[in-house]
């Protein structure tokens, strides 16, 4: 997968997501209803861990603001490896979104030999949700 295409997925969720919290952004510049269905939100930890709990907050009311599902899949393990590969991988067509802690893209590079992901080239972060100590 480009960067390209990467980067194309999370504009779309950055401008949706933009849209959602009334930041001015017209409805009309989508070519069409978007989404039409469930959006998946990746999250690189287990059920029940603290990035899951906030990812499901967000996706409830992402969900409710777009009259859609959104769908956390949960891809533990591996310093975040798992998750961050089914992102990479996902299909180009604006409905995989990932929830993905900071540590996840500046540690997990470091400290494996073959993470499977870029973070120079593969993420484009979108939005802050939460900082913590």
């Amino acid at each position: 997968m480009t960067s390209i295409t990467t980067r194309r997925r999370l504009a779309l969720f950055a401008a949706a997501f933009a849209a959602t919290l009334g930041l001015g952004l017209s409805t009309s510049a989508f070519a069409q209803a978007w989404p039409n269905k469930p959006v998946r939100m990746i999250v690189p930890f287990p059920a029940g861990a603290a990035p899951d709990v906030i990812a499901r907050l967000v996706a409830d009311k992402l969900g409710t603001a777009w009259g859609q599902s959104v769908i956390v899949d949960n891809r533990p393990g591996a310093g975040g490896i798992p998750g961050m590969s089914a992102l990479v991988r996902s299909a180009n067509d604006g409905y995989t979104i990932g929830f993905i802690p900071a540590a996840v893209l500046t540690l997990t590079p470091e400290l494996y030999k073959n993470p499977q992901f870029n973070p120079d080239t593969d993420i484009v972060p979108v939005a802050a949700v939460g900082t913590s100590p």
